[in-house]
């Protein structure tokens, strides 16, 4: 019997960033610190010369070090060889997630406390976690969020807690089951914005305003699909449109969905923008009990675009 597939993951809980100085901040500061974040663990870490990297190597594909590079690790990968992106994904799936609190005040002042979760998928080595940390806090010693460069540190590292869990088939419903067994009201609540794009009747690719319950399984499937298939043991051979069939049927009775939309700087692109996705949540009408662990790690693991700002996340709330 063929082994089955599993993955790793580890939750760092318990850190903060640790506001030092007076500023205004955006409502949701996930992309500004994985901007942050990303820039100096990459000049930290990359073997090159600062003029070399800015000219050869603002994006990491193709270079020799990446499989021995932190920061490659973590923002950057390469599929492992023999998995290469496939049709319909746009990118390698980030093994990592920096989640920090949303919204926060707008007004920063000294002594703000921002809770930061992070999220890794796979086993990361110790000292990539380290560095990751080490440049979290170099961040906000050196550079700061926004335009007034509001300062911060990270607090809570050393009482941390580490929380790892494995997830496998037998954690996930690989078949619709004949079975009528159904939770009454389930609550999908998000954490922060989440960008989740399906294409009109035109193709164009439009922001979904009113996530059914397929939208949030259809993301699930995909994310944890390529989180397995590029950090795991292996591929999950789910039945992917019987389960999908199954959401199909369920209704949602409550909703508190709204759009959601903010101004986005990319320094590596130098180019402004607007980030557009939703905030809120909505509640669901028997929803079959296969498809709950699959929305529950969902929601842990991060689903659709900036999931590595901490996009894409929620609770559930059982009734």
């Amino acid at each position: 019997m063929a082994e089955l597939p599993t993955l790793s993951v580890l939750t760092l809980e318990g850190l903060e960033l640790e506001v030092s100085s007076s500023g205004r901040l955006l409502p949701w500061i996930g992309p500004a610190l994985r901007g942050l974040v990303a820039g100096q663990m990459k000049a930290r870490t990359c073997r090159f010369s600062e003029t070399e990297r800015l000219a050869r190597w603002k994006h990491c594909q193709g270079c020799q070090h990446i499989h021995e590079c932190s920061y490659g690790l973590l923002f950057e990968p390469d599929p492992p060889a023999g998995q290469p992106v496939r049709r319909g994904e746009s990118e390698v799936a980030r093994p990592l997630v920096l989640a920090p609190w949303f919204p926060v005040p707008v007004d920063a002042e000294p002594g703000l406390t921002v809770p930061l979760k992070v999220v890794l998928a796979g086993s990361p080595p110790t000292a990539a976690i380290d560095e990751l940390l080490d440049a979290v806090d170099f961040a906000g010693h050196t550079a700061g969020l926004g335009p007034d460069a509001v300062g911060f540190r990270v607090a809570g590292r050393d009482s941390m807690n580490q929380v790892s869990s494995e997830i496998g088939s037998a954690t996930l419903p690989l078949q619709a089951s004949s079975g009528n067994s159904v939770i009454p009201r389930v609550g999908i609540g998000l954490t922060a914005p989440m960008v989740l794009r399906r294409r009109d009747q035109t193709g164009r690719r439009q922001v979904v305003d009113l996530p059914s319950l397929t939208d949030l399984l259809r993301a699930s499937f995909r994310m944890l699909g390529q989180l397995f298939r590029l950090y795991g043991t292996g591929e999950l051979n789910a039945d992917w449109n019987a389960l999908a069939d199954l959401a199909d049927r369920v209704q949602m009775v409550e909703h508190c969905f709204e759009r959601f939309q903010q101004d986005r700087f990319s320094s590596r692109g130098r180019s402004r923008y607007l980030l557009e996705g939703v905030i809120g949540g909505g509640v669901y009408r028997d929803v079959p009990t296969e498809l709950l662990p699959w929305l529950l790690w969902g929601g842990r693991l991060h689903v659709a675009g900036h999931r590595i700002s901490g996009s894409g996340g929620w609770r559930i709330i059982l009734d």
